[in-house]
């Protein structure tokens, strides 16, 4: 049976694993043909395809297309900095989870996006609006206690 990614199976009776058999349910997270990896409560395991079954197959999901939110240059930036911080506190992921997370972040935050892009100081590419802290005045109001 060829599985794809995101299927969740289940071990078949009699499969010569000590952890992965006679029932063992988990979800395939990387399919190399002659083998997969399936991660379920005990971990993730590379066992042979031909001891499993599908129990459920994962639906196909419609691409959000972000394109006219972010820029390629964009996602890239943001799935480094995404797997760069991850990584630092040993955090799993994988590439479909990251830009998952992107996509419905952009989504999300479409109109808040654009709004920054339009401004003079935005930072192209960091989501971010700069100021210089020389030209920053502040308006205090009469009644305030602040002291300048």
């Amino acid at each position: 049976m060829d599985f794809n990614i995101g299927d969740i199976v289940r071990a078949k009776d009699g499969a010569p694993y000590s952890i992965t058999t006679d029932g063992w349910t988990g979800r395939v997270t990387e399919n190399h043909g002659y083998y997969i990896v399936v991660e379920g409560r005990d971990g993730s395991f590379s066992v042979d395809p031909d001891f499993f079954v599908l129990v459920h197959e994962k639906k196909e999901e419609t691409k959000m297309d972000v394109s006219e939110i972010i820029t390629e240059e964009e996602r890239y930036a943001l799935l480094n900095d995404m797997e760069q911080l991850l990584s630092e506190y040993d955090y799993k992921f994988t590439g479909y989870a990251l830009n998952k997370i992107i996509d419905t972040w952009a989504t999300n935050k479409a109109d808040l996006i654009k709004a920054f892009k339009r401004h003079p100081n935005y930072l192209e590419g960091k989501f971010m609006i700069v100021f210089s802290h020389v030209n920053v005045k502040m308006k205090v109001h009469k009644s305030s206690n602040m002291k300048m």
